[in-house]
C-alpha cells in the first residue's frame, strides 16, 4: 500500500528503531518504515493480501511477530490493549518481544478485512470469508506498529503515532482495496 505523505509530527526516518521484522509471507503489497517524533521512533508495518489461496492469506500459522524457532527474539508477553481507531473503539494485540542483544520492544497487531477491524485470527477468517459470500473480495491486511521499550513512554509514543496515522493509514488500505 502506498502511505501518504508523513506528518509534520512524525516525519519518515531514513534508520529503522529495530532489526526486528514481523514474520509475514508473501503479501500482495508491503510496507515498512519508521516514523520519528523528537526522541520517539515507531516502526510500522502493513501486509496487504488479496486473492488469498493456500500460499498467499493473511491468517496462517506462518504468519507470525516473531517465528517459534527464531534465534533473534522471543516473545515475554502478549495481552490485549484498547485503543481508537478513527474514532471507532479497537481491541489490538500489544505483545512483549526481547532480543537476544536484550533490546525490548513493545508491539501492537491488528487486522483490517475490507473496512472491518479486529485483532482476532478467528474474526478475520470469518470477516475474509463474509466479504467473499457477499462479492467484496478477500482484500485484508495486517498492521503493525512497534516501538523500543521503556517504562512509561513507549505506550504513550504508538498512541500519538495512531493518533496521527490512523486515517492515512485506513485511506491507503481503503485506495489499495478500490484499485483492483
Amino acid at each position: 500500500p502506498q502511505l501518504v505523505a508523513a506528518t509534520a509530527d512524525w516525519p519518515s526516518a531514513p534508520v529503522g528503531v529495530t532489526d526486528w521484522r514481523p514474520r509475514f509471507a508473501n503479501p500482495s503489497a508491503e510496507l515498512h518504515r519508521t516514523f520519528r517524533d523528537g526522541n520517539d521512533a515507531v516502526g510500522l508495518f502493513v501486509g496487504y493480501y488479496r486473492n488469498q489461496n493456500y500460499g498467499r492469506k493473511l491468517v496462517s500459522s506462518e504468519n507470525v511477530l516473531v517465528g517459534t524457532l527464531d534465534p533473534a527474539w522471543t516473545r515475554i508477553a502478549e495481552t490485549r490493549h484498547d485503543i481508537t481507531l478513527n474514532g471507532q473503539p479497537v481491541r489490538v494485540r500489544a505483545w512483549e518481544l526481547r532480543g537476544a542483544n536484550g533490546e525490548e520492544l513493545l508491539v501492537w497487531q491488528w487486522y483490517w478485512i475490507n473496512g472491518r477491524l479486529t485483532s482476532s485470527d478467528t474474526l478475520a477468517k470469518a470477516y475474509t470469508a463474509l466479504a467473499r459470500l457477499q462479492g467484496q473480495g478477500d482484500d485484508s491486511a495486517v498492521v503493525v506498529v512497534y516501538t523500543r521499550k521503556d517504562a512509561a513512554g513507549s505506550q504513550s509514543a504508538l498512541e500519538r503515532f495512531i493518533g496521527a496515522y490512523a486515517a492515512p493509514i485506513e485511506a491507503a488500505l481503503r485506495k489499495t482495496r478500490e484499485a483492483r
